[in-house]
């Protein structure tokens, strides 16, 4: 019989901080759980692919089947959905209208998971750049281009 898998009090800090979204980068709500910096900037190699945090992240999962029959993937993209429909009330008559403030918060999030905007430090929501024929060097050819081009192409979310 094989030994059960239990995350570390360090893990489940690290998951419940990048999950709380207070933090402006994954690798500071490592740092905050208690990782070395050097550590921190290696989200995947040391903490998600970790078994303990693979298990935590499970019975997070069986929680919200039961709360909600739902699973947890499955509740936050519907939680994102109505949070891209987010309205608040002005004036003392309490008049609703959209509130695109928070609208834009949720949308970015979409637009970061789907790839469509890079937010790495060095590229901090920009959008992935299009390769542009007129800026390849001629010594790399249209060949070069072309295949820069349709690997451009395949990053777009409606042919994922």
């Amino acid at each position: 019989m094989g030994r059960r898998v239990k995350a570390t009090e360090k893990q489940k800090r690290a998951v419940n901080n990048i999950i709380s979204g207070r933090f402006n980068s994954r690798a500071e709500a490592m740092r905050e759980a208690g990782y070395a910096k050097t550590t921190s900037y290696r989200l995947t190699e040391k903490l998600l692919e970790s078994k303990g945090v693979e298990a935590y992240i499970k019975s997070l999962d069986v929680t919200a089947q039961k709360k909600w029959g739902l699973s947890l993937p499955m509740k936050t993209m519907l939680v994102y959905l109505s949070g891209l429909d987010a309205t608040k009330f002005y004036g003392k008559d309490g008049v609703e209208h959209p509130d695109f403030a928070v609208r834009l918060k949720f949308a970015d999030r979409f637009a970061e998971f789907f790839g469509w905007i890079n937010r790495s430090p060095a590229r901090a929501g920009r959008l992935k750049k299009q390769p542009i024929f007129f800026e390849t060097p001629e010594e790399e050819g249209r060949t070069d281009f072309n295949n820069r081009f349709k690997d451009f192409l395949r990053q777009l979310p409606e042919n994922r």
